[in-house]
């Protein structure tokens, strides 16, 4: 079997449902976003094709709004030490080093990448913007978490408009296991990571 005949084998496995709703839910998110241009209204179609890009039902109000207040949250953090750690570059700069080692250091199956995406937002970016002012940063959090709140509308009304059929998957591909890493290399990667960024 040639690598062409894999891949449509692969692709004809795709339900239609799923490719229209990926089609046309980032069409409407990108209309929706860039016709009434809200702050930093780029992100949203961003953050919503991480939702419809896979085949995942869609996210329950819990997700959702657990979604939002991590987003939330990690702002709030990010103003903290752009509020309180900025002023003192000695204690800033190896505080924020700590961090950004402990985000990438986190396993896999504590922080979502999702989450690890918006803490490094809010750590490196927020604070970084409150050099220049604190308004500018209040602005980028306030921008984001608007983005999350409306990311989280607009996916539920795309999953409302071409909803799941519950229909029993007979032959469900099994999910690939990531090894495991061990203290030792997660501590290497993390390092390597924390350099990079």
């Amino acid at each position: 079997m040639s690598a062409d005949t894999h891949i449509l084998t692969e692709v004809r496995r795709i339900p239609t449902r799923y490719v229209l709703r990926y089609a046309f839910g980032s069409m409407l998110i990108v209309f929706t976003a860039y016709s009434l241009n809200w702050t930093l209204a780029y992100l949203t179609p961003v953050l919503a094709l991480m939702f419809l890009g896979n085949k995942a039902p869609a996210p329950s109000l819990k997700q959702g709004l657990g979604f939002v207040v991590v987003v939330f949250a990690t702002c709030l953090i990010g103003i903290g030490i752009a509020r309180y750690l900025l002023p003192y570059p000695i204690i800033y700069i190896p505080m924020i080093g700590l961090i950004i080692l402990r985000i990438f250091y986190a396993s896999p199956q504590s922080l979502s990448p999702v989450v690890k995406i918006f803490l490094l937002l809010a750590i490196a970016a927020i604070p970084l913007l409150g050099m220049q002012s604190m308004y500018l940063a209040a602005f980028m959090a306030i921008g984001l978490v608007t983005n999350a709140l409306t990311t989280v509308l607009l996916v539920w009304l795309v999953y409302g408009m071409l909803p799941d059929k519950r229909t029993p998957v007979l032959d469900a591909p099994q999910k690939k296991v990531l090894p495991v890493q061990g203290e030792r290399e997660r501590f290497r990667t993390a390092m390597i990571s924390t350099a990079v960024v």
